[in-house]
């Protein structure tokens, strides 16, 4: 009886605390309505965000991208780096209506490597 409560215990631990809590490594994820400001180093046109996907994935080194549909011009920005999970982006990432941010693959360098120091 013991055993099982406490297995559930940590059944319902799991499910309730945030993915980035569960695991320590990079994750692939994607933010709606979100964009990384910075840290681009290709931006170009597309008509879509699949182009987009497309581009980053066939980039060694592309890490991550941003994507506006309301920019007219260059509205995919590929980035260098990433993040080391869900949450961790959160604190970096800026709200902006139909705008899409995906991490695509881990990076060898993560977003706070390329921060100014203080």
């Amino acid at each position: 009886m013991e055993k099982r409560l406490i297995l559930g215990f940590v059944l319902l631990a799991n499910l309730l605390a945030p993915p980035c809590l569960l695991a320590n490594k990079l994750q692939y994820f994607t933010f709606e309505d979100r964009y990384l400001p910075g840290h681009i180093f290709k931006s170009l046109r597309t008509s879509d965000w699949s182009q987009c996907l497309q581009a980053c994935s066939m980039s060694e080194r592309c890490v991550s991208y941003s994507f506006d549909k309301r920019k007219p011009s260059e509205n995919c920005d590929l980035h260098v780096c990433g993040f080391l999970n869900e949450c961790n982006a959160l604190d970096f990432l800026i709200a902006s209506q139909d705008s899409v941010f995906q991490q695509l693959r881990p990076g060898e360098s993560s977003i706070q490597q390329h921060l100014p120091q203080d």
